[in-house]
């Protein structure tokens, strides 16, 4: 029995060699097969990322061509603005579908903050009554998205609530990132997040509340560099403004910028820097910084020219070490959107304005809380695009579109 026993776990021993062994080779098929199907995917996907690059005239760089404190040195020609070739499309908020919703933080891609819809009017407007309430532990400053019957808001604490615009209930709601955060973009199903002190934009799913992509970091959260204001979408743009220059209550190391993303991957497409001349230059102490594009700002589809307010120059309250232009803080800019080139820069509490005020400023005058764009019809059957913008002082100046040329 004892020999039987031993040729039976031999047997038993050789029959789990030859098992390990087949599952062995099993394996290193399987892997073989995956490495060579991901390395496939992985050029494939490279090949489209740079054809599509190429398709939107991507550019590693701009410059500030023929820019000056003020208005730009030549007429823009809206002519030669080449719209990018996209597959997006994108509302505007003025389409006969979007009558009773509110697909912009200001209403429409124009950032007229004025509502088409005709259900609520003068003569009704005094009998509006509260039908429900939603409670929030944070604070919410701006609009909400409104579509049909579902609404999108974010909090200052950087949480994304989705709710139902009958009867307040909430759908799903989502800590996106940290605060302050001001407000979220809209298309195609898509709701696009700035994440305040995590420095990145988010793209969110808004059935469900997951997580579409997320970008890079935008500047370097441990400077205090910020994405504090909505995004701003157009086609396959999506615009994201810096905050987090001041001083106080930041470091004062952050000079502003502005950032374009694809819209479907979030991918970096350019970077324009805000600050410019010997103000910033490295060695100052305290460190000047600010021009941060912190409030959002508006589009003209027509043209794709984005028109951002920038914010205050820092330190806030002492000028000492920023007694030369304080370029581009306190501007309105016009920029390209399609390859990130500013058109031209108007100022207000600055170097060069037509307001009869103070310069440099100490006092945190931003130009602030975004920019609106309207056309002007005149009796000779004439109109023209003015851009509408205004500081924390309370002055307002109505610019020429093409040419940011000071109206009034």
């Amino acid at each position: 029995m004892k020999g039987l026993d031993i040729i039976h776990s031999i047997t038993t021993f050789t029959l789990e060699i030859v098992l390990f062994v087949l599952l062995i080779i099993a394996v290193s098929i399987v892997v073989n097969i995956n490495l060579a199907t991901n390395s496939f995917s992985d050029k494939s996907l490279l090949e489209k990322k740079q054809q599509r690059a190429e398709e939107a005239g991507v550019v590693e760089s701009c410059y500030y061509n023929e820019i000056r404190s003020g208005n730009s040195q030549h007429p823009f020609d809206s002519q030669s603005i080449k719209s990018p070739t996209s597959t997006q499309k994108t509302d505007l908020g003025t389409e006969a579908k979007n009558k009773n919703n509110w697909i912009f933080l200001n209403h429409n891609i124009y950032g007229t903050r004025s509502s088409n819809q005709t259900i609520i009017n003068k003569d009704n407007v005094g009998k509006l009554q509260v039908k429900w309430r939603l409670l929030n532990e944070f604070e919410i400053q701006d609009p909400p998205i409104i579509i049909d019957s579902r609404g999108y808001v974010q909090d200052h604490a950087g949480n994304i609530l989705a709710f139902n615009t009958r009867t307040g209930h909430l759908v799903w709601k989502v800590h996106a990132g940290n605060g302050p955060t001001m407000g979220l973009a809209f298309g195609d199903g898509v709701l696009f997040a700035s994440t305040a002190s995590n420095a990145t934009i988010l793209a969110i799913n808004s059935t469900d509340g997951k997580t579409i992509w997320q970008s890079h970091a935008l500047g370097n959260p441990k400077a205090g560099y910020r994405i504090d204001a909505a995004p701003i979408l157009w086609k396959d743009y999506i615009i994201a403004g810096s905050a987090g220059g001041s001083l106080p209550p930041g470091t004062g190391f952050v000079k502003g910028n502005i950032t374009a993303l694809n819209r479907t991957s979030g991918e970096i497409i350019w970077s324009l820097d805000t600050t410019t001349g010997e103000w910033v230059k490295p060695g100052k102490t305290p460190p000047n910084g600010g021009a941060a594009a912190w409030s959002g700002g508006s589009l003209d589809p027509e043209t794709g020219i984005v028109y951002i307010p920038l914010g205050n120059p820092s330190p806030n309250y002492n000028s000492t070490t920023r007694q030369t232009p304080n370029l581009y803080s306190n501007h309105m800019i016009a920029v390209n959107i399609t390859n990130g080139k500013m058109i031209w820069a108007t100022p207000f509490v600055a170097d060069g304005t037509v307001l009869n005020v103070r310069v440099p400023d100490t006092h945190d005058w931003d130009t602030s809380w975004g920019s609106s764009i309207s056309k002007v019809p005149f009796d000779n059957g004439t109109q023209k695009k003015k851009v509408i913008g205004h500081d924390k002082m309370g002055n307002v100046i109505a610019m020429d579109a093409a040419t940011g040329k000071e109206i009034w």
